[in-house]
């Protein structure tokens, strides 16, 4: 898969912004009772996460992750200390998996979670001029932004190559002694 773009990611806040909408609307028509805080967290985080372990390249680790935010999530939500906490909580498992997923290198790792700084403090400046939809919209807006951070803060470090002839042919030497002991391995099964 190739690098999210900006347009993919700005749907995947209108997305999970209409995941809430459709929340707040429709969750006290269906039960009869307002949907809480925490529940909406709870989802919104899950479905978020999700998409990143979907959309990541990456093959190993991602039952583990899933598992990790899957517990992570429960154990904030069914404590039930604070819906400050659950919040907090739920944005950073968000910013961890995206960075995890996402960035190779610690200086993206550090910009990703100023923007998440940024998302959170336009999220509550949302909430408390326009309510819960809007700061979902503006939250995860800003979350967009990740895909700008750029790609140099993101490359792997490149190996050092030694030029040093002994180096060289130690290297020669070892790749071919696998490669006999490969064969001999082979030839026993």
């Amino acid at each position: 898969m190739n690098r999210p773009t900006l347009i993919g990611e700005v749907v995947v806040a209108a997305g999970l912004t209409l995941v809430v909408a459709l929340l707040v609307l429709l969750w006290p028509l269906l039960t009869g009772g307002a949907v809480t805080f925490g529940s909406m967290v709870v989802v919104v985080s899950l479905l978020y996460c999700g998409y990143r372990l979907m959309r990541s390249e990456s093959r190993s680790g991602k039952v583990t992750l899933a598992a990790l935010v899957l517990f992570s999530l429960s154990v904030l939500w069914l404590v039930g200390w604070s819906d400050r906490l659950l919040l907090i909580g739920a944005i950073g498992l968000i910013w961890g998996v995206r960075s995890w997923l996402t960035h190779c290198r610690p200086l993206a790792v550090v910009l990703d979670l100023l923007l998440t700084f940024s998302a959170l403090a336009a999220a509550i400046w949302a909430f408390s001029i326009n309510g819960v939809i809007a700061a979902v919209w503006c939250f995860f807006l800003l979350q967009a932004l990740f895909v700008l951070i750029p790609e140099s803060f993101n490359k792997r470090p490149k190996r050092i190559v030694e030029s040093d002839a002994a180096s060289d042919r130690f290297n020669r030497a070892h790749r071919n002694a696998e490669t006999a002991l490969r064969t001999l391995i082979c030839r026993e099964e």
